[in-house]
């Protein structure tokens, strides 16, 4: 997801006034594009993140972008941690940390007037700001918390607590899904308050794979995750073990860094490639039928579209933003969150009807050829323009 795109790719991204912005991701993720828009609009005062912002995009933000690269580094070596609850310590304290540095440089700056922030690194910019009169908006890469899966930690609750702090503060949220947005509501926030902004997609190596898929012999099944119990990296396995006792051919690669419980579980299952890039990711894709995303929570789950890019079905949980691109039967399968059972059924139809699923790649292409950051970015300024009014 990289690359910045011509003020022609984003309608409606003309100059907007009376909103000066402060957008603040100790890491990046999608915020650069965000900054993007927002500069192309007049509407930017000032990118504050942890990671480098990509190409023409930090041209396009210019000197208003200000990466403080330790931050994000903290939180990548936070990571690393042996165990789950210390990693989530960890990072949620370097979370904090950095929200609170970009709530000092915000209370040293004039004539700005919306903070915009990601959950966790919120809470001081936006108290600074409700007492200024500004607006607070929260960019929720993630579902509201009741939603997310409970970690064996007795820091949770403090968590939680400063997360419903910073929503009692917001004035609108960004989600990237309709499920993520429901999320929020079904946590008692008002539809008027919560809006769906859809991801953009750079296709780029993913949109190269072969418009058809050529693979003979048994189905070839890819699983990509960076964690283990939330992907749902243990009902895989289950799955893969019903299916080789019910002697049903088939393969299972696996990408990603995982957790030593997912390792275990998969390992007699699976070639495991351990964490990969881009280009290596890629590759998979293509040598692969199905990709297999049964994610207990995932407000959207990038992975899904860049397999329906490289023209590969998908078998999705139903708590899976990115399962709405889906059309059951046509470029994959929608299963209930948490169900063995069904991915089991959902992949041993797949291998039992494998030509059927090699002949899926122009459906899956379809589901996201609309999907670009262009889009992405028009909506943010048109929700901005909403918002003023």
């Amino acid at each position: 997801m990289s690359g910045g795109h011509p003020a022609g790719d984003c309608p409606g991204a003309g100059r907007v006034t009376g909103f000066s912005v402060i957008l603040g991701n100790p890491g990046r993720q999608h915020n650069d594009q965000t900054a993007a828009a927002l500069a192309g609009a007049g509407m930017l005062d000032l990118f504050v993140h942890g990671a480098p912002s990509r190409g023409e995009l930090a041209r396009e933000i210019g000197s208003r972008d200000i990466c403080m690269r330790r931050y994000h580094l903290a939180v990548a070596l936070a990571t690393r941690l042996p165990q789950r609850t210390m990693r989530v310590r960890a990072s949620h304290q370097f979370y904090y940390r950095f929200g609170a540095r970009l709530a000092r440089i915000a209370w040293r700056r004039d004539g700005w007037n919306v903070a915009m922030s990601v959950e966790n690194s919120a809470l001081e910019l936006f108290t600074l700001n409700r007492a200024r009169g500004g607006v607070n908006i929260l960019d929720a890469a993630s579902v509201h918390h009741s939603w997310q899966t409970p970690l064996p930690d007795a820091g949770l609750a403090a968590r939680n607590a400063r997360k419903d702090a910073e929503i009692a503060l917001t004035d609108h949220i960004f989600t990237c899904s309709e499920m993520a947005r429901q999320s929020y509501i079904d946590a008692g926030l008002a539809g008027s308050r919560v809006h769906v902004v859809p991801l953009g997609l750079d296709r780029g190596i993913f949109a190269n794979a072969a418009a058809d898929n050529d693979h003979v012999g048994p189905i070839r099944f890819l699983f990509v995750a960076r964690s283990g119990y939330a992907k749902g990296a243990d009902l895989v396995a289950e799955a893969m073990a019903a299916l080789a006792a019910r002697r049903i051919a088939c393969s299972l690669d696996v990408a990603g860094r995982l957790t030593s419980d997912a390792v275990g579980w998969l390992s007699p299952h699976a070639r495991l490639h351990g964490d990969v890039g881009r280009e290596e990711l890629a590759a998979l894709m293509r040598e692969s039928d199905i990709i297999l995303h049964p994610s207990r929570f995932d407000s959207f789950g990038f992975v899904v579209a860049e397999a329906l890019a490289s023209g590969r079905g998908v078998i999705a949980s139903d708590r899976t933003g990115a399962a709405d691109l889906l059309t059951p039967g046509e470029n994959g399968w929608i299963i209930p969150t948490g169900d063995g059972a069904a991915l089991t059924e959902a992949m041993a139809h797949a291998a039992a009807n494998v030509a059927a699923v090699r002949a899926m790649a122009p459906a899956c292409q379809a589901a996201v050829a609309a999907m670009h950051w262009g889009a992405y970015r028009a909506r943010v300024i048109k929700l901005m323009q909403e918002i003023i009014a």
